[in-house]
């Protein structure tokens, strides 16, 4: 298959006995211990080839040609290369790793190894980490095969692996997942999880080709326009408006109930450690052991699996919140939201809630798949929340959560009057004020309706923007 070809993931749940998770248990382990020493590997030629004065001079190289041969060359010379790494591996699989993993697995860990560092190297990228044993978010780890007739098997409704057999559970009722096991098999890729019980296992398929296109029809050709906050989005697509929550009621929920868990858990630490506090009730400084006792493990046991279940609920909605969105138009305006900004301010907690740098990849990429698109607009060009129809442009604080135009009489929220203007964007960002004013007379009770329907006073906190 060429390079080139669209791919997808199907992802299926794998019904593991409990001597085979025993068995897997310890691949992974190994998988880990192999990245680490890749990674350890990796960072070490790294630094032996920046304290080459041949790279500082490679660095101030005017020719982009002859500068990329030279960083070639040093990096051929000091093994930096992932088939350097691949060989290093080699060595490493004459050791007790090499009865857990085969060569293609432990060239894939290998390689994904060699990219991290990469990125890094060249400013793409943050600082790679070695996978801890005992961080249970680092051990959210995968290890996958080169190609689907070696390493990780997949056949019909199995994954072979080095002697293991183990079943997938299929619901033949999902048009997704039927189409996915038409596709061909690129190759497979077996991923773990902690859950409230202890791992749970799955098997990722890349498959070759389109994923299956679930989006709905769009309503209608409008251009419609969308101001995204950190908790909710305003739109208007021509025919209606509303303020629709980047936050599922669900999501509500779980936040509820973590809330409850990390007091309780808090509340088990201290009691298992009381020499760690001080009488203040601060965590004293230095190096301290800290035991958990069984209630604690279940505690911190209930607070991964809520947080699992946060992240599945999240996508879920998003997606769901997309879809809408292409079934009323396949063409939107959307204020680009600065979101590492809000991120560093005050909304960082919001941010990570609503999920929504991930809403607006969704939607662009729903929105190119059911033939529209997604026009990001610059708000430092637009000037949205300043500007009214009738052209008159006004910096307001980011509490006043109303537009009034003293001039033309205009008054709405704010965030629904940004999307409204949103739709009257061109493409090199300059706002067509005359073109909304003309559209106002029949746009405004929309927007006053939508006003009305979110339950909102004047008064709206600026957090939920």
């Amino acid at each position: 298959m060429s390079g080139s070809e669209p791919t997808f993931v199907l992802e299926l749940p794998l019904r593991v006995q409990i001597w085979q998770a025993h068995l897997l248990e310890k691949r992974f382990e190994a998988a880990r211990n192999l990245y680490n020493a890749v990674l350890a590997e990796g960072f070490k030629r790294l630094r032996a080839m920046r304290q080459d004065p041949r790279s500082a001079a490679a660095k101030t190289e005017t020719d982009p040609g002859g500068r990329r041969k030279r960083f070639k060359d040093l990096r051929t010379e000091y093994g930096f290369t992932e088939y350097s790494l691949h060989k290093f591996v080699t060595d490493l699989r004459r050791s007790w790793i090499g009865h857990h993993l085969g060569p293609h697995e432990a060239q894939k860990l290998a390689t994904r190894a060699f990219q991290a560092l990469e990125r890094w190297s060249t400013g793409r990228g943050g600082k790679p980490r070695f996978k801890g044993k005992n961080r249970i978010k680092s051990l959210v780890f995968s290890i996958e095969g080169k190609s689907p007739s070696a390493g990780l098997i997949w056949k019909t409704d199995h994954l072979y692996w080095r002697g293991l057999q183990l079943p997938a559970l299929i619901d033949r009722s999902d048009p997704v997942v039927l189409h996915g096991l038409d596709r061909p098999v690129k190759y497979a890729r077996i991923v773990r999880r902690m859950g409230k019980d202890g791992w749970r296992y799955f098997v990722q398929l890349v498959l070759g080709g389109d994923s299956f296109r679930k989006l709905p029809v769009p309503g209608s050709e409008a251009i419609g326009g969308m101001d995204p906050g950190p908790r909710q989005i305003a739109w208007y697509d021509g025919e209606e408006a509303g303020i629709d929550s980047l936050i599922s009621p669900a999501l509500k929920e779980h936040r509820r109930e973590l809330r409850k868990l990390h007091r309780k858990a808090d509340r088990q630490r201290r009691a298992a450690n009381p020499e760690n506090y001080l009488p203040d009730g601060r965590v004293k400084p230095g190096p301290k052991i800290w035991r958990k006792t069984k209630a604690l493990l279940r505690t911190e046991a209930r607070i991964r699996e809520i947080e699992r279940k946060e992240k599945s609920e999240r996508k879920r909605y998003l997606h769901e919140l997309a879809n809408r969105f292409i079934a009323r138009t396949a063409f939107w305006k959307v204020e680009k939201p600065d979101v590492k900004a809000w991120q560093k301010s005050r909304y960082g907690r919001s941010i990570k809630r609503s999920g929504l740098g991930t809403f607006v990849r969704i939607l662009t990429r729903k929105a190119e798949r059911a033939g529209g698109w997604v026009f990001p607009i610059e708000p430092r060009k637009a000037k949205l929340s300043r500007t009214c129809i009738c052209g008159r442009v006004e910096p307001k604080p980011l509490s006043q959560r109303v537009h009034r135009c003293p001039e033309c009489g205009a008054e709405m929220h704010r965030d629904l009057f940004s999307a409204f203007l949103a739709a009257f964007v061109d493409r090199d960002h300059a706002l067509h004020a005359g073109e909304a004013q003309k559209a106002w007379p029949d746009a405004g009770p929309r927007l006053l309706a939508a006003w009305r329907a979110a339950g909102r006073s004047d008064s709206i906190r600026a957090e939920s923007l």
